[in-house]
């Protein structure tokens, strides 16, 4: 019994941890107008693929285009409004806390877990990048949700690592599509790779 009420205390305590880093994120979302970087991003969402990336030819744009095409097929589901073109974010950074929680739990057990989902929910600049339409919390969220699948392969594997390894392509082909820099943390977990063959 008691490892049953342990493990809905568990789960009741990352839910609230959950709604407060949404309700932090979503609190006046839209209240302050589009700046230029994001006019920019919601420009280039309403692009096809082959007019994206002859428009950033010609207006010298230097972010990569997987992060304008998420906000593109997200409006499409949560209409153009300067409140659903952050929405995705928000939803990302939310997305950050579950896998804060993983991750800390994944190495030190549920105490941690909690913690790390606390200060990711709590950290102002966690909440700041949620509530602006560039890519870097979309980058930030496909990298965590990258470096847990990477180690669950690592330390698990098993029969279906495969499937584990598309998982983690696939986030590092999200997260370098919406910020370059991404390729840094692929090079470090590859040298940790290396590091524990």
């Amino acid at each position: 019994m008691k490892t049953r009420s342990s493990h809905l205390t568990v789960f009741l305590s990352l839910a609230a941890i959950l709604l407060l880093a949404f309700a932090l994120r979503t609190f006046r979302l839209d209240f302050h107008a589009l700046w230029w970087d994001e006019g920019l991003t919601l420009f280039f969402s309403r692009l096809g693929p082959l007019e994206s990336v002859r428009m950033a030819s010609m207006t010298e744009e230097i972010n990569p285009p997987v992060y304008h095409w998420a906000v593109g097929l997200w409006s499409l589901v949560a209409g153009p409004s300067v409140f659903s073109a952050r929405l995705i974010n928000v939803l990302c950074g939310v997305v950050m806390v579950a896998l804060a929680y993983r991750l800390g739990r994944m190495a030190a057990g549920n105490a941690v877990g909690m913690l790390g989902a606390l200060l990711v929910a709590l950290s102002p600049m966690q909440v700041y990048y949620a509530q602006e339409a560039k890519g870097y919390v979309f980058a930030s969220a496909a990298l965590l949700a990258g470096l847990w699948i990477w180690l669950r392969v690592e330390l698990h594997g098993g029969r279906r690592g495969w499937l584990g390894w598309i998982a983690y392509a696939a986030t590092v082909l999200l997260a370098i599509g919406a910020n370059y820099l991404a390729v840094l943390m692929l090079i470090t977990e590859d040298l940790a790779s290396v590091a524990l063959a």
